[in-house]
Parts: C-alpha cells; sequence; structure tokens
C-alpha cells in the first residue's frame, strides 16, 4: 500500500493553522511552499510548528519532490549532526535539543539607554538595543576621583559603579603594600614596594652621583721602587720588594749565558 505524503502533509499544516491555544514553549517558522521552489514570506506561506512537526515535514517535502536539490540539503541539516554524518536524529530528539539548547532560547532584556525591551540569544551579553544607544550613553559621561592617585577622571553612566581607578596602574598600585624611606643625599622622602626600597638608600641616580662627589674617595698609596745588582753581570735591577726576592738576573739572556757559557 502506497502512502500519500502530500496529504500527511497538508494535515499537518492544516491543524498547526486551526490550532486554537498558543505553545508556550520553543516554535520554529516553516514555509509551506519552501523559498528554494518559489514561496516568500507572506503570512500566508508561513505556519508555526513544533520542532517534531517542522523537522516531520522536511522530510515528507523530500518524499513528495525527491529530485528537488534545495529540500534535500535542507533535510540533511536537520537530520545529521554536526559533529558525524553518520549520527542520524530522531524527530524527538531533535525537538529535545532544539528545546533545551540556550543557543535558541530568546530571552527579553531591557535597554540601557531607552529602556525598550528587545530579544536576544539566551547566550549574548548585549546591554544596548542599538548601536546609536551604545554610543549615546557613552556620550554622557560622569566624573570621578581616582582612589589611588586622586586625579579626576570621565567614566560612561553604566561603569560609574564599577569604576574606581583611572587606569589599570592605578589599581595595580592599590594592591600593593608601599614603604617610605628618607633619601641619604637629600633627605626627602620615596615610596615603593617594600622589597626593592630596602636595597634602596638614594631617591635617584642624581642623587647617588652628587653623594659620590662630595664624598672622599680612598686613593691606594703608592709601593717604594727597590734595586738589587744581577747576580751574573752585576747591573743593578729595578722593581717592587715581592718580585725582586724572585730575580735573579737582569735580563733573560743575562740567564741564560749564566746557564750555558761556561
Amino acid at each position: 500500500m502506497l502512502m500519500d505524503y502530500k496529504l500527511i502533509y497538508e494535515k499537518i499544516i492544516a491543524r498547526a493553522k486551526n490550532r486554537t491555544t498558543t505553545i508556550d514553549e520553543y516554535t520554529e517558522k516553516h514555509h509551506i511552499i519552501p523559498r528554494c521552489m518559489g514561496g516568500g514570506d507572506e503570512k500566508e506561506n508561513i505556519v508555526i510548528l513544533t520542532p517534531e512537526e517542522h523537522y516531520v515535514c522536511h522530510q515528507l517535502l523530500v518524499k513528495i519532490y525527491p529530485e528537488h536539490v534545495g529540500l534535500w540539503r535542507a533535510v540533511y541539516m536537520m537530520t545529521y549532526s554536526a559533529k558525524s554524518t553518520s549520527y542520524r536524529k530522531s524527530n524527538k530528539l531533535y525537538g529535545w535539543l532544539k528545546r533545551n539548547n540556550k543557543w535558541v532560547e530568546r530571552v527579553n532584556v531591557k535597554c540601557k539607554h531607552c529602556e525598550k525591551e528587545f530579544l536576544i540569544l539566551g547566550c549574548y551579553k548585549r546591554k544596548f538595543c542599538s548601536q546609536s544607544c551604545k554610543s549615546h550613553s557613552q556620550e554622557n559621561k560622569i566624573e570621578k576621583k581616582c582612589k589611588n592617585c586622586q586625579n579626576n577622571f570621565f567614566v560612561t553612566v553604566y561603569e560609574a559603579k564599577k569604576r574606581k581607578y583611572c587606569s589599570p596602574k592605578c589599581s595595580s598600585l592599590s594592591q600593593i603594600k608601599i614603604s617610605i624611606k628618607n633619601c641619604k643625599n637629600c633627605k626627602k622622602e620615596f615610596c615603593g614596594e617594600p622589597n626593592l626600597v630596602l636595597k634602596r638608600t638614594f631617591c635617584s641616580l642624581k642623587c647617588v652621583g652628587d653623594f659620590q662627589k662630595g664624598k672622599k674617595r680612598f686613593v691606594p698609596e703608592r709601593v717604594p721602587v727597590m734595586s738589587k745588582p744581577c747576580k751574573y753581570c752585576g747591573e743593578l735591577i729595578y722593581d717592587k720588594p715581592g718580585k725582586l726576592k724572585q730575580k735573579k738576573s737582569c735580563s733573560f739572556s743575562c740567564g741564560a749565558k749564566a746557564r750555558w757559557v761556561k
């Protein structure tokens, strides 16, 4: 017995059109005459279906028109998973995935500038309904005082509660413990991290140079030079006392002659 797929398809569409109660769960829009077959986006051509009904309708369209390529592509995207084409989904599994997927669920959110409600996907974190609202909110800036450097800075209305510091540098400095020390040269106070301040005695390199100029430097005394007569030729040898003890000849040639020439 051959099944009349066209009749089944028309019954599903007719039941969806004559549905009196609204569906509170996730629904999908379906083109009665598919767009790949010349159907448009008119209200008469669109019907609201459950995920299971939508899945079955696309399978029926393929069976009614088996030679149409566009219908095969549409049903392929719904039937097979994205990871692997070997895993086939059923209509119940397709409906469960669509209902429990945060990427499909739409949520009502209030715009922070104009306070109008707009729909976004559950996975998105949008604060403004449009780019113009975002730019207008940034124009209305508030002046605040930095908790670290006490300088004034401007922030947007929606950042006023969160921002406490003018820059990331100030926020990091506020979290670090700072110790104070007096400079050895100019006697002024300088601050910094405790482990670095302990090693330092001057506030700057200029103070280091000024302190070294004023301080007397150690000048070593010159060692006196002594003389000694050469053992072989009798000429005087001049050198420091430590090195003079080891020397016996005035030169290498004089020492060589004494050893080899008899």
